[in-house]
């Protein structure tokens, strides 16, 4: 299959990075207002924003395995 040759096959790194900055700060900004006014405990406020980060770096690594997946099968063919 013959691609437009201005046109890129993909994501680059750069954008790929980016877009996975923006979306860390936004997650960590938005949510930790969004928690701070519904849970008055700070124990429980920490607990919970602990966890909101590990699920932010679980879900982004699956992400990324699935895209490097994806782009290894792509290198194959």
């Amino acid at each position: 299959m013959h691609r437009p040759s201005g046109r890129p096959a993909g994501m680059s790194a750069g954008i790929i990075v980016l877009a996975y900055v923006v979306s860390a700060v936004l997650w960590i900004a938005l949510s930790d207002r969004l928690l701070s006014a519904l849970v008055s405990d700070p124990a429980v406020l920490g607990t919970i924003s602990t966890l909101k980060g590990w699920a932010f770096v679980a879900f982004t690594g699956a992400v990324l395995a699935g895209m490097l997946r994806r782009y290894d099968a792509q290198r194959a063919r």
